[in-house]
């Protein structure tokens, strides 16, 4: 049986630009891990929680905005329904 999927995506950082905590990320943060990790060994977590997967990632692209993410949530899951669905209301991004 396939799961059903969602695909989702957009940056996961931007750079010179300060998140929640403060942090700013620096453009080529990220081009070491890029070269060396492919993005499916990556798990998409909720929240950075290790017990709460959501799906699998498929790619990252760092360009001069950001780091771009594409990733599918599986949608087999009570909580990847549920994330699906506040990112679909733009209750989350």
């Amino acid at each position: 049986m396939t799961d059903l999927v969602a695909r989702i995506e957009g940056y996961a950082a931007v750079f010179n630009v300060a998140d929640l905590n403060g942090d700013i990320i620096q453009p080529g943060a990220f081009a070491k891990s890029l070269k060396t990790r492919p993005a499916g060994d990556v798990r998409l977590l909720y929240q950075h929680a290790p017990e709460s997967p959501l799906g699998r990632w498929l790619s990252f692209e760092e360009d001069a905005r950001g780091l771009y993410a594409i990733g599918e949530l599986v949608l087999s899951s009570s909580l990847a329904r549920e994330v699906y669905a506040l990112i679909e209301g733009r209750a989350i991004d």
